[in-house]
């Protein structure tokens, strides 16, 4: 057996605004997360969360103790918004900021990408956790690897070793 692997999350610093968005399993890492924050933070955390339907939601309970600001959003409508946690954040995206959020996100790659996209336009930092096929955990069998975006050094990342967690940037996610 051998661990822990690559990276986790960089904690922002207190006093930064701090958005987590979430998409289905995704919120099990960002729980972790918003307990390392609240540690720290001297503002309140904002959350988006997206599942398929209301029986898929986990951990409302817990973000409420927390005293997580958050909004849901359900595929199906059936809790929440009808939609995607990316809708959320677009409608998030729209407001003027007088502090520009730190976001942090897990999910489904599809979301990822649309995250990414999103706050490439707004100029943002995030940092998003990646799932890949790990077989070895090393990078050899390179059944974990991502395009890296404009690194001549290093043209794939591997989850395992360099990530899970990258920021938005350095990903190619034309490619994903």
């Amino acid at each position: 057996m051998i661990g822990p692997l690559g990276n986790g999350f960089t904690i922002s610093k207190p006093h930064e605004k701090t958005l987590l968005i979430a998409g289905g399993m995704g919120v099990a890492p960002l729980f972790f997360l918003a307990q390392s924050l609240h540690k720290v933070q001297k503002q309140k955390i904002t959350m988006f969360l997206g599942f398929s339907t209301s029986q898929e939601v986990i951990l409302i309970n817990e973000l409420k103790d927390l005293n997580i600001d958050f909004s849901l959003a359900t595929e199906d409508g059936s809790l929440g918004a009808k939609g995607l946690v990316t809708d959320l954040l677009d409608e998030y995206l729209r407001q003027e900021f007088t502090k520009k959020p730190v976001i942090y996100a897990c999910g489904p790659i599809l979301m990822l990408k649309k995250v990414a996209q999103m706050v490439s336009s707004s100029n943002l930092r995030c940092y998003l956790s990646l799932e890949g096929q790990m077989a070895c955990g090393l990078g050899i069998c390179q059944g974990c690897a991502v395009k890296a975006n404009n690194n001549k050094n290093k043209p794939y990342y591997y989850v395992c070793q360099d990530g899970p967690v990258f920021s938005s940037e350095m990903i190619d996610w034309q490619v994903m």
